[in-house]
């Protein structure tokens, strides 16, 4: 059973999820050999920061629990409560330069450039991948695995 994946426990919190989800990150950073560094504090835009591509790249990661006929949908904003009111975030080219997906219950970890993502608020991503035809353009989750953009963009340079 993958954790938090059982009906009859609570839903976990945000931050729970984002520490699972960094988690995973970090474990798949480290096992391809990339290294990664992490900022200080609970205040940066970005979660992690890894080496590759001949560069810093700051991270953002986002997780859910959810997968549901065979999809799952990610929240891809921060938000915050300050006086009783809610705030919300989108992320800038400007703050990070990739996101890390992972969905708990299928256990799939992706890494998107902000470019696939930038002014999006949430993300769909159906297994097996289905085209759409809305506002964006299609995401084809399996373009998207570290190996891929990794081995992809070290073959670029």
């Amino acid at each position: 059973m993958v954790v938090g994946s059982n009906p009859s426990l609570p839903a976990m919190n945000s931050k729970r999820l984002g520490n699972i989800g960094e988690a995973k990150a970090l474990a798949k950073f480290v096992d391809l050999q990339v290294p990664v560094y992490l900022p200080f504090g609970d205040v940066e835009k970005s979660d992690l920061i890894a080496e590759f591509n001949g560069k810093l790249n700051r991270i953002q990661v986002k997780t859910c629990e959810k997968f549901e006929s065979g999809s799952f949908t990610v929240s891809l904003k921060s938000s915050t409560i300050r006086k009783q009111v809610d705030y919300y975030h989108t992320y800038t080219s400007d703050e990070v330069d990739y996101f890390v997906i992972y969905n708990i219950e299928s256990d799939i970890l992706l890494l998107v450039p902000i470019n696939k993502l930038e002014g999006r608020t949430s993300l769909k991503v159906n297994i097996p991948f289905i085209e759409t035809h809305n506002q964006y353009e299609p995401f084809n989750y399996e373009d998207y695995t570290f190996e891929n953009i990794i081995q992809r963009e070290e073959t670029e340079e």
